[in-house]
């Protein structure tokens, strides 16, 4: 689950997340609604924040246990910190 200081579009952040496990990039896809309902964690979670400020995302093929893992939403992130496209891509955040 990532949440957010503003409403966002789910679909659309999860374009500009990635997921590393084990030092490899992995494909997501957002959570049903039945997946955040039946993830206890997930559910509370969700139910504090703000409607419209969360994603819930999953790895398209499962991840073995005790993956070490990595989440990163930079791009966006760092746009709004004033940091511009030229500059994310000299750093490799492109």
């Amino acid at each position: 689950l990532a949440t957010f200081d503003q409403r966002v579009e789910p679909s659309a952040v999860l374009e500009v997340i990635t997921l590393l496990a084990n030092g490899e990039e992995r494909q997501i896809r957002l959570a049903s609604a039945a997946e955040v309902e039946g993830d206890d964690l997930i559910k509370r979670q969700a139910g504090r924040a703000l409607d419209g400020t969360w994603v819930a995302f999953r790895p398209v093929v499962p991840l073995e246990p005790d993956s070490e893992i990595r989440i990163t939403v930079i791009h966006e992130v760092a746009h709004h910190f004033g940091i511009d496209d030229d500059s994310l891509h000299i750093m490799g955040w492109g």
